[in-house]
């Protein structure tokens, strides 16, 4: 009867060690599987943007960075919210989900700063908002911001604070990595920086960026996947631009849009896909200026001057207000 006892207790102690062992195990494998999957749904279209494991960018590097702002009544101050890009002399270009459920008269823009808690220059307001009329998170995730007044612009002349970045007709691989910049936190629950940033990140096959969220969303050809390793963009950048290389031709590839963490191992971030918008851009903007301008002048306007190229600036004048975007 003792040894019965004995073997029976034994055999408890082992199932006990056993139950424990499995719901262990089975509780690593769910937290393996959670991370594998790579959050819910929610937690991926919910996370906002910053720049971790980023760089203090030079003072005259990526003077096509804007911030765009809100005022707080409470302290008398604009707060930073949102990255955005400077596309022509009164255009900015932004996350569709930056301006969801905002008024023009709500949003300000920050425009050839680098500092952006003491900025060298003053906030501009919007004018107009206009979100892709397709627009449905996190898919054509892009915005045109019309400002109120017009940005002096110089692409040869670094004194002026501000230039445009060229916008791509047509998808191009990019030489190297790509640069993410922002004002974002730095780390989770970080400060934020008071200078712009930048982190390099790479291109991650679509196939492979579509495996990653499969169960959180999918990833469209409207899409771009970057990052991955050190480098991410996190709270704060959404709305920023991802600046590439293709020969000698910088331009805007893409423009933050969503992700899961930040700077999580094999987690790329995702950014809206530029070349697949350059007509909604170009007809957006020519169709405002032909109910706002002089309608006669406007139609009169050559299709050369409707869709300007880089190498246009270099044979001619540069005209310091650049109604339209330089297209590469």
């Amino acid at each position: 009867q003792l040894v019965a006892q004995s073997q029976s207790v034994s055999r408890m102690k082992l199932t006990g060690f056993s139950v424990a062992f499995i719901s262990v195990f089975i509780t690593l494998c769910n937290c393996a599987l959670i991370y594998d999957e790579y959050s819910t749904k929610a937690e991926v279209l919910d996370r906002r943007r910053r720049v971790t494991h980023g760089f203090a960018a030079d003072k005259d590097d990526y003077r096509w960075q804007v911030s765009l702002q809100t005022y707080e009544i409470i302290g008398d101050y604009y707060k930073h919210y949102c990255g955005a890009t400077l596309i022509a002399g009164r255009w900015v270009l932004s996350a569709g989900h930056c301006v969801r459920n905002r008024e023009p008269e709500d949003v300000f823009a920050l425009v050839g700063s680098y500092h952006v808690k003491t900025p060298e220059t003053a906030v501009i307001g919007v004018s107009k908002i206009f979100r892709h009329p397709e627009y449905q998170a996190p898919n054509k995730d892009i915005s045109l911001l019309l400002l109120k007044e017009e940005v002096p612009l110089n692409r040869f002349d670094k004194a002026s604070h501000a230039d445009v970045i060229q916008l791509p007709l047509q998808y191009y691989v990019p030489d190297d990595a790509c640069n993410m910049t922002g004002w974002g936190r730095l780390e989770r629950k970080g400060p934020t920086p008071s200078v712009l940033m930048y982190t390099r990140v790479e291109m991650m096959p679509h196939e492979k960026c579509a495996h990653i969220f499969r169960n959180a969303t999918n990833i469209t050809d409207f899409m771009l996947c970057f990052g991955g390793r050190d480098g991410d963009a996190c709270q704060g950048d959404s709305g920023g631009p991802l600046a590439c290389r293709n020969s000698s031709n910088v331009y805007l590839a893409g423009i933050a849009s969503f992700g899961v963490g930040c700077a999580t191992p094999g987690v790329p971030g995702v950014y809206t896909r530029l070349d697949k918008f350059a007509d909604w851009i170009n007809n957006t903007i020519h169709g405002e200026y032909l109910k706002e301008a002089d309608q006669e002048k406007i139609l009169n306007v050559t299709e050369e001057e409707r869709v300007i190229t880089s190498k246009d600036t270099e044979t001619r004048s540069y005209d310091s207000s650049l109604r339209f975007p330089l297209f590469i």
